[in-house]
């Protein structure tokens, strides 16, 4: 009798049923050491040799198909591999066209998992609207690109990745969901480590001398790159308790290498991504706080504020020298960022305003170069004809926008992109610090739609943002509902007979 008592009783416990579902989605799951073989096979692949290199891309266009988690890592290992110093395994074969294989396997593989039953969010609003965005792209560069081809090759690989990207992040349960994380930020932080012992060797500096690129094939590439890694960890150091020692070793090697990449704006992105993200989170808590005791907010902000100015009084000296140290970047001429900035990305802003100035309604068309002298860099495919490569640098990314799309279609993709970063706020401050500093990596480095090189790291770290579930610091959790006893009939027990 008891046991049909208890049986009756769990199967007519919603309450408690909720709980422990609600428990199952948020708990920390470890990652099998079986998970991470098709990976860790697939880089020693990359860098052996050119021919083992071309088998790397295959294995994890293959590996896609493992699981919603598995095409989120695929793509980044494709990426990852795109970005791998020269020196290590040469130059992969085919990597160009071998990389669309990948695009195209993990959409497919993710349209095949489907949604989760446990999924952390749902993404109805998000891709719907970067649906909307791309197929009106599609049709701009129909109408107005001057290279249909390359517009079109572009904006369809775009497509094809974000709508992976932002359907597998959103389609996840919790434990994929950290998988993938695990993967990704995990990943970073090998390359950061693996390129310690690069550091006085003669392949760290390979494309420009004093200028540290470590395992990546450029330094412009590995800064940036080190930059949003040490936001990420940074700002875990600051709201993580308890912190694991490492945690704080690993943020001081990212730093280091972005000192040694040299590359001004990835110290911009850094210490601005944890500005705002600071910024943000301490406005939120004094807007919660304010009301209950002003007086105490008030005197802490002042606190703070004076401890910081006196900081920088005692070691200006230290922070100017720093300061031009790295701004000058082995340039005695250059003396501030405004300077700096001008000589490494005026030419191109000067050009793109041209060309805003000529074409401010239509634009010149989506991913075509400023220039027409630099439209024949084009790789082809030997068989077809069709375009695989085409390179374009535009620097900044908000007046790129402008210049290939024009103002009315542009203010669309900046409201996506204002939606995202809105959308990222409500995963905490580690997911909205991450989205600040990769979007900020985009004033100097156009890379959002650019899914070929960084801009893939790009896209999935503002994918992960955009989908962070609910119930970091910026929102409360929902209460959890108490436990409701049950009689043996289905009723609610009183609360005399409990």
């Amino acid at each position: 009798m008891a046991s049909g008592s208890a049986t009756s009783r769990a199967e007519v416990t919603p309450p408690a049923q909720w709980v422990e579902e609600w428990r199952a989605r948020t708990r920390s799951v470890p990652t099998p050491l079986n998970r991470l073989v098709v990976p860790i096979l697939a880089t020693l692949l990359r860098i052996a040799s050119p021919p083992t290199a071309t088998v790397s891309y295959l294995l994890i266009a293959g590996y896609a198909f493992a699981g919603r988690s598995q095409a989120i890592v695929a793509l980044f290992l494709c990426c990852i591999f795109n970005l791998t110093n020269h020196t290590l395994g040469g130059v992969p074969q085919a990597a160009a066209l071998l990389r669309y294989l990948v695009y195209f396997c993990c959409l497919v593989a993710v349209l095949t998992a489907g949604r989760s039953p446990r999924a952390t969010r749902q993404g109805w609003i998000l891709i719907p609207y970067t649906v909307l965005i791309c197929l009106l792209i599609m049709a701009h560069s129909v109408a107005v690109s001057p290279l249909l081809d390359v517009s079109l090759l572009k904006i369809i690989s775009f497509t094809i990745v974000v709508l992976t990207i932002f359907t597998g992040w959103s389609w996840m349960d919790a434990g994929e969901r950290q998988f993938a994380e695990k993967i990704i930020f995990g990943g970073l932080m090998v390359a950061a480590v693996t390129s310690i012992p690069i550091i006085p060797l003669g392949m760290g500096y390979m494309k420009n001398p004093g200028l540290f690129q470590g395992v990546m094939v450029h330094p412009q590439n590995f800064g940036p790159i080190m930059a949003v890694l040490s936001a990420y960890v940074g700002m875990q150091c600051l709201t993580m308790r308890p912190l694991p020692k490492w945690r704080i070793g690993m943020l001081l090697v990212g730093l280091l290498m972005v000192y040694l990449s040299r590359s001004r704006v990835a110290l911009m992105s850094f210490i601005a991504s944890m500005t705002f993200g600071l910024i943000a989170e301490a406005c939120r808590g004094l807007m919660a706080n304010f009301r209950k005791s002003p007086k105490v907010v008030a005197s802490r902000v002042g606190l703070a504020t004076a401890l910081l100015a006196l900081l920088l009084i005692v070691n200006w000296e230290r922070v100017t020298n720093f300061y031009e140290d790295f701004i000058q970047k082995g340039n005695e001429g250059v003396t501030n960022v405004t300077e700096a900035y001008q000589q490494a990305r005026g030419f191109l802003i000067e050009r793109l305003l041209e060309n805003i100035a000529a074409h401010p309604y239509s634009g010149i068309g989506f991913g075509v170069n400023s220039s027409e002298d630099e439209w024949n860099g084009i790789a082809r495919d030997p068989i077809f004809g069709l375009p695989i490569m085409f390179t374009v640098e535009k620097g900044v990314m908000p007046l790129a926008v402008i210049e290939e799309l024009g103002y009315p279609l542009a203010i669309l993709v900046f409201g996506w992109i204002f939606m995202l970063g809105a959308r990222s706020t409500r995963g905490g401050i580690v997911p909205f610090t991450v989205f600040m500093a990769v979007l900020l990596i985009n004033l100097t480095e156009s890379v959002l739609f650019s899914p070929g090189g960084m801009g893939m790291l790009v896209l999935l770290l503002v994918g992960w943002s955009a989908t962070a579930p609910i119930g970091g610091p910026w929102l409360r959790p929902l209460p959890l509902p108490a436990p409701v006893r049950m009689e043996p009939s289905g009723r609610p027990a009183s609360r005399e007979a409990a």
